[in-house]
């Protein structure tokens, strides 16, 4: 009796033992393979954010370079329209 009762413990834990590893390295496998997966989702989200951050970038500085151009060219066509005002006034007083 004494001895069914050190043995079947030690049975039990032999057991656990072997097969303790085998569901720890399952759970670590179903835990590890969503984590990994987000993980990966999230990186490539974030390259996303990043190519658009720089698209956006890029595009701001190109439509503000535009503004301006467009602004010079206002005030240059404004005073071409003067000079312009001016020579068919000289040319009309002839």
């Amino acid at each position: 009796m004494a001895l069914q009762r050190v043995f079947l413990p030690a049975f039990f834990l032999c057991c656990l033992l072997q097969v303790a590893p085998l569901l720890a390295t399952e759970t670590v496998r179903q835990v590890e393979q969503p984590v990994r997966q987000s993980i990966d989702t999230r990186q490539s989200a974030q390259k996303e954010v990043d190519q658009w951050r720089g698209d956006k970038d890029r595009l701001t500085a190109r439509f503000e370079l535009l503004q301006q151009e467009t602004k010079d060219l206002r005030v240059h066509w404004e005073e071409v329209q003067s000079s312009v005002a001016a020579t068919e006034t000289r040319l009309g007083d002839k």
